[in-house]
């Protein structure tokens, strides 16, 4: 089983898995802003979410972090994983950012 990670420069990339292996994708967020990345869409039948996790970059009042959502290649096939960085409580109309990667699993 394969580790594999993604930034946020990675966006629109295409990443190759095999079942059983592990996806992270790491994006620098900020809550104090209310904004904050949340899984979009994808192919539960492909991958499996797992665990998404925060941590702050510094100690300071209001520093961003990192938030890092983490998948598993469960079966062959392929998906588009996508992600946004919106306030859940203003609708899709707040999004500002999107993330997206092509997820193939042979």
């Amino acid at each position: 089983m394969a580790h594999h990670e993604l930034l946020r420069e990675q966006n629109g990339e295409t990443v190759k898995l095999h079942p059983g292996d592990s996806l992270v994708v790491s994006l620098p967020d900020n809550p104090t802003t209310g904004f904050r990345w949340t899984v979009e869409s994808f192919d539960s039948g492909v991958l499996e979410a797992c665990k998404e996790d925060y941590s702050t970059a510094s100690t300071a009042v209001g520093g961003g972090g990192e938030r890092r959502f983490c998948f598993r290649a469960i079966s062959t096939g392929s998906t588009v994983l996508t992600l946004k960085l919106w306030r859940s409580w203003e609708g899709d109309r707040s999004v500002r950012a999107r993330f997206q990667a092509t997820v193939i699993v042979t």
